[in-house]
């Protein structure tokens, strides 16, 4: 009886590493950008089949490997959530990938 509780305890174990956990990951064109300029975003993860962007500034997407364009200059962090098939999310404190674009004024906005 001892080891049919001990099996049956192990059996969520064994089915939990089955999952295909996907890991976010992505690279952008540029860190540094004038506002208005393309940033062009790989997503390089793996085990995963739907995506959410998060750019910083308000603006998500769900496309693969989006372009984005910032409207402002500032600092802005850039996040990932990448999705199995069988739905399980990348929690954003454990496998999310996040990086930071900056934008600047070009030198001629700055001058008028």
């Amino acid at each position: 009886m001892k080891r049919l509780a001990i099996i049956i305890s192990v059996i969520p174990l064994i089915f939990s590493a089955c999952m295909e956990r996907p890991e976010a990951g992505f690279i952008t064109s540029d860190i540094v950008v004038e506002v208005g300029e393309p940033v062009y975003f790989t997503n390089n993860s793996f085990d995963a089949v739907s995506f959410e962007w998060d750019f910083g500034d308000g603006s998500l997407t769900d496309e693969p490997n989006p372009i984005h364009y910032y409207d402002a200059s500032g600092t802005f962090s850039i996040t990932l959530s990448a999705w199995s098939k069988n739905d399980y999310k990348v929690l954003s404190a454990i496998e999310t990938k996040k990086s930071l674009v900056k934008t600047e004024n070009s030198p001629q906005q700055n001058n008028t």
